[in-house]
């Protein structure tokens, strides 16, 4: 659990794009986010279309209403569904300078107090910060402001998500976390835990 969650990080570490102006949050959605809508709905989404243009294959697509879901864990909130093009986004860069020496994380009251959850997190954010010369520093907050909210993913994310495809011989896994991809050189706001992971890694590999 906890090298899960450092990986979870690293999508907020390695990921990021350029501060664009273009691409702004909306206010969110009042309807149940969690409700699944027709994925044709949003083919001409910029988004979507980004994301393929990117090389990923329509299959590894799925949406709620709050979020585009790729690839089962990486996530994209609908709200950034604005003037969006390739160029506006980049995977080789770190989080933007001023954003990488304090990063705060908060952990919402949806992940229970005596959850493994939150000793992976504490884990995975002193894993961080002890790496020699990274100039990537996680903290800690439990009130006040915050860069990253982690929380229940409350059923969003694939219980069982195929991770190969091969016939006859799928291979199945839960999906234990999602984190929403970083945008303006911040990192990703949100990462979602699926607190019935590992159940269904123990009804798996018993």
């Amino acid at each position: 659990m906890k090298k899960i969650f450092f990986l979870t990080f690293a999508i907020f570490a390695f990921f990021s794009c350029e501060k664009d102006t273009s691409i702004k949050e909306e206010t969110p959605q009042t309807e149940n986010e969690f409700q699944y809508i027709d994925l044709n709905s949003l083919r001409e989404s910029p988004i979507y279309k980004l994301i393929l243009t990117l090389g990923f294959d329509e299959s590894e697509i799925r949406i709620s209403d709050k979020y585009l879901i790729l690839q089962g864990d990486i996530l994209f909130p609908l709200s950034y569904n604005k003037e969006i093009s390739s160029k506006h986004w980049r995977t080789e860069t770190l989080v933007s300078f001023e954003n990488q020496t304090n990063i705060r994380v908060k952990i919402d009251n949806s992940i229970p107090p005596t959850s493994q959850w939150r000793t992976a997190i504490n884990q995975a954010i002193t894993n961080w910060n002890n790496i020699p010369d990274c100039r990537l520093n996680f903290s800690l907050v439990t009130s006040g402001q915050f860069d990253i909210l982690i929380k229940s993913d409350d059923g969003v994310l694939e219980d069982y998500l195929c991770l190969c495809s091969w016939i006859p011989y799928p291979y199945y896994l839960p999906v234990a976390a999602a984190g929403t991809f970083p945008v303006g050189g911040k990192p990703g706001s949100e990462i979602l835990i699926n607190l019935t992971w590992k159940i269904l890694m123990r009804a798996l590999c018993p």
